[in-house]
């Protein structure tokens, strides 16, 4: 009789990218970003929990940090909710090109 072993689950490092999987506006200037890991791994964080984002804006990348606002009861995928504010570079950016895929 042979043994079948679980699959162990893997767990999302920061040292790889996140797709963006879709998007939904909110308000005037306000959208919510869903992220999934390129190789499936699943995310542990915790209320509240922030993320850095690497934005490919013109000039070069620009790093802004949001907190994520999906439950970590569903370890799938991170959502992000992001306003911009007049004069911002990063989510303006992110509201004006960031898409799925």
């Amino acid at each position: 009789m042979s043994v079948i072993e679980k699959p162990k689950l893997a767990f999302w490092s920061d040292t790889e990218e996140l797709e963006c999987v879709s998007f939904l506006p909110e308000a005037p200037n306000v959208m919510t970003f869903c992220f999934q890991s390129v190789s499936g791994a699943l995310f542990s964080y915790d209320p509240g929990q922030f993320l850095t984002l690497k934005l490919p804006v013109p000039g070069g990348p620009l790093y802004r940090t949001y907190t994520i606002s999906s439950s970590p009861s569903r370890p799938t995928s991170l959502t992000v909710t992001v306003k911009a504010q007049v004069g911002s570079v990063g989510t303006r950016w992110m509201l004006d090109h960031l898409r799925p895929g």
